[in-house]
């Protein structure tokens, strides 16, 4: 058993050794350089160079120094703050009573709000609906239209009220609100001295006594009490992405017509490809297929979805944007793409170039003075790297605030890569290389033939 022992531990120590690395490991490497300063850690951002030479999520990059010593990084996603629309309330300068029981309010454009996209309106009473026209102007002489919605308040007899106005942005430093008046705010009535007063909004009905032959003649309330405005929309915090062109291999037509456009093998962890299509108006489904890259390796969906390209017009009936090319992927780092546009009886489509998006990511390392830095990726045999700098420098330390930027090479074939690496294909079992993953099954056999050696000794001793 104690020879049992001693080769179990054997069998762990060198599996735990293979974690260490080697610049000779690597096929590529990149230069780092730029300013060191005291205790201030260094950053650059990822080329797509680079990732594209990195797999399973950056297991294989490292960082060395010109001692060929490994130097401690973390590398974390960058991300911009978010951001609150402006919100103000207007001030009206004029009031004007209109003769059908509406009103005209000018108002100007606080210098809290640099422009209005939307507003809420404080209207008085209840059970109404009105129409209101908005109308711009630069000079409170000339005014231009610009927007006319609807509002409405059914409060008194079902919880239904609606007073947001949704309008195109405009930075016009005037802007006046024509409310109609055609619609009392006691319901719709085909005879003023009726006693019963029918309420109508869409398929609802609403009906109500309301008294006759009114004894007063007060001034009616202003309609429009107050408007709230706003500008912008509530952002949360959100990701910065980085852009690559996206070279097409190889094109051919399937045997149903559809054009298949192979993007080669990019690895890049893309959270969007962008198409730019050179015809006109167009409507086509779009596949995203992904595969190893081993030779006969088989091809499977991770996106399909459509894009399109309409006349002007479209928007108004259709109620999306004119065109969008974007085909959106889950940010995963996929070896080789293709995409599938499915023609039908189509004429194909004129495809000048692809993009895709993948999120930003920046490398911090804390640089000594008269040291050389510089990245080297793609590796075989290497496993993820278990660095203490994650908990030193956290994503929301205030210390990445002061990193100095540094700059970043495009990678190169790295000429002291030692080509017999080049057995050893990398695993997807977790960072997990072959050579480990044998040595583990070599120590559960030994574990399982030690156990059935020490349970037969022992069944022997007992009889």
């Amino acid at each position: 058993m104690k020879h049992f022992a001693v080769s179990a531990l054997w069998i762990t120590v060198a599996v735990s050794s293979l974690a260490a690395a080697e610049p000779k490991q690597f096929r590529y490497q990149a230069s780092l350089g730029g300013d060191v300063t005291d205790d201030n850690p260094a950053v650059v951002t990822l080329s797509a160079g680079v990732i594209s030479h990195t797999h399973n999520d950056f297991t294989d990059l490292r960082v060395f120094d010109d001692a060929n010593r490994e130097v401690p990084y973390v590398i974390y996603g960058k991300t911009l703050p978010g951001q609150n629309r402006q919100q103000a309330g207007l001030e009206p300068i004029k009031y004007e009573a209109l003769t059908n029981g509406g009103e005209r309010i000018t108002y100007q454009r606080p210098a809290a709000l640099s422009g209005i996209d939307g507003m809420q309106v404080t209207i008085n009473g209840n059970d109404f609906e009105k129409n209101i026209q908005i109308e711009t102007s630069e000079d409170n002489s000339t005014w231009k239209p610009l927007a006319t919605c609807s509002v409405f308040d059914y409060s008194s007899r079902i919880n239904l009220r609606n007073t947001k106005l949704d309008i195109p942005p405009t930075t016009a430093r005037y802007l006046r609100l024509i409310i109609s008046g055609d619609k009392p705010a006691t319901g719709n009535t085909s005879n003023a001295n009726d006693e019963n007063v029918v309420l109508k909004y869409k398929d609802l009905e609403f009906r109500s006594s309301l008294p006759t032959n009114p004894t007063t003649t007060a001034k009616p309330p202003r309609l429009v009490t107050g408007v709230n405005a706003w500008y912008g929309k509530t952002i949360k915090e959100r990701q910065v992405t980085d852009s690559a062109p996206l070279a097409i291999s190889g094109s051919s037509t399937s045997e149903k017509g559809d054009t298949i456009l192979d993007l080669g093998e990019s690895n890049l962890p893309l959270t969007a490809i962008t198409l730019d299509i050179g015809t006109k108006y167009f409507m086509r489904q779009v596949r995203v297929e992904s595969s190893t890259g081993k030779k006969d390796a088989p091809w499977y969906e991770i996106a399909n979805d459509s894009i399109y390209r309409f006349p002007a017009a479209n928007r108004e009936t259709s109620g999306r944007p004119n065109a969008d090319t974007t085909i959106q992927l889950d940010g995963r780092q996929y070896t080789r793409l293709r995409l599938i546009i499915v023609n039908r009886d189509n004429i194909p489509l004129t495809v000048n170039s692809i993009s895709g998006t993948y999120l930003q990511r920046n490398l911090y390392l804390l640089p000594e003075k008269s040291r050389h830095y510089a990245i080297f990726c793609d590796s075989n045999n290497v496993t993820f790297p278990r660095y203490d700098l994650p908990s030193v420098l956290p994503e929301n330390s205030p210390e990445l605030a002061k990193a100095v930027v540094w700059n970043l090479s495009e990678p190169q074939p790295n000429s002291a890569f030692d080509n017999k690496n080049e057995k050893i294909v990398v695993s997807d079992n977790n960072g997990i290389t072959p050579t480990q993953l044998w040595l583990f099954r070599g120590l559960i056999l030994l574990l399982a033939v030690g156990l059935a050696f020490w349970a037969w000794s022992t069944l022997r001793k007992l009889k």
